[in-house]
């Protein structure tokens, strides 16, 4: 039995192992892929992925800004990229070629709190 148990939990392990690291190289696929169409020096503070959609806080120098990138059969395309301030979820939706729904999901996974922006 306990070897059982053993046996289960390295194999538990291993999986979530396998799922951080998917993780992880998808999120440098996306840094690689948008870091491409950025103002040198440039980085990228934080990824979150949704569905097909990805949101992405960059800074470059003195500026800086979000981007949002769609994940195709070619691979991870910037959408938009921007420095302005947050549009309404209708024109952030519109902009993008999303929906609603589709864009919601993708605030909720950068901030629950987006709605209070």
């Amino acid at each position: 039995m306990r070897k059982l148990l053993f046996v289960t939990a390295l194999t538990v392990l291993t999986i979530f192992s396998g799922i951080q690291t998917a993780l992880a190289n998808e999120e440098q696929q996306i840094a690689n892929a948008l870091i491409q169409s950025l103002p040198k020096p440039a980085e990228v503070e934080k990824v979150v992925v949704s569905g097909s959609y990805a949101l992405v806080k960059w800074v470059g120098g003195p500026t800086g800004g979000m981007a949002t990138l769609i994940n195709t059969d070619n691979g991870w395309q910037v959408m938009s990229q921007t420095t302005r301030g947050w549009p309404s979820i209708e024109i952030f939706a519109k902009e993008r070629g999303m929906t609603i729904e589709e864009a919601e999901e993708l605030l909720d996974a950068y901030d629950p709190s987006w709605r209070q922006w």
